[in-house]
């Protein structure tokens, strides 16, 4: 598992954990 963080422009933080190798769109 990989865990991506994601940081919005004001600051908000989104954590999301994907399986590895797989490609996350949003």
């Amino acid at each position: 598992m990989a865990k991506i963080t994601y940081i919005e422009h004001d600051g908000t933080e989104h954590v999301v954990d994907v399986k590895t190798g797989l490609s996350v769109m949003e």
